[in-house]
């Protein structure tokens, strides 16, 4: 199995921000149904693609003392 590219993310990025449904990914046209799917790719392809970046938002408790 061939990995994704930073060419995959681009293009899948790309995609989204024209509102295109259509993408070439791993050398294949690919459809999508939805934003929603098109973004949990993105996801999955970062993680694979850049394992050390880490997201830039995280949740934090903060206690008031009561």
């Amino acid at each position: 199995m061939i990995g994704y590219t930073q060419t995959d993310i681009d293009n899948l990025r790309s995609a989204m921000a024209t509102g295109a449904k259509r993408v070439r990914i791993k050398g294949e046209e690919t459809e999508f149904r939805s934003l929603p799917e098109m973004k949990a790719l993105l996801d999955d392809m970062m993680a694979e693609v850049h394992p050390q970046r880490r997201s830039a938002f995280r949740i934090v408790g903060v206690s008031n003392g009561y």
